[in-house]
């Protein structure tokens, strides 16, 4: 069974950077991720924190990655 999500955090004058994500015993992964403005005269960063279920997948089968527009992809087998 595949589990893939998606979210765009980002934009043209946002960049976004995975902070971490770790994954517990009980299955449950945690993504951090930090939004700033490219600009230095935009407001400061935001911290966002997302967290899946993913009771039943190995954490070695989960990959988390975040592009340079912003996109947060996570896939697990």
């Amino acid at each position: 069974q595949e589990f893939r999500r998606e979210y765009f955090l980002g934009g043209p004058h946002h960049e976004c950077r995975l902070v971490r994500n770790t994954m517990d015993a009980a299955g449950r992964l945690r993504v951090d991720v930090e939004v700033r403005p490219r600009s230095e005269n935009s407001l400061p960063s935001n911290s966002h924190v997302l967290t899946f279920d993913l009771q039943g997948y190995q954490p070695k089968n989960v990959n988390v990655r975040i592009n340079e527009k912003g996109l947060l992809k996570i896939n697990a087998q």
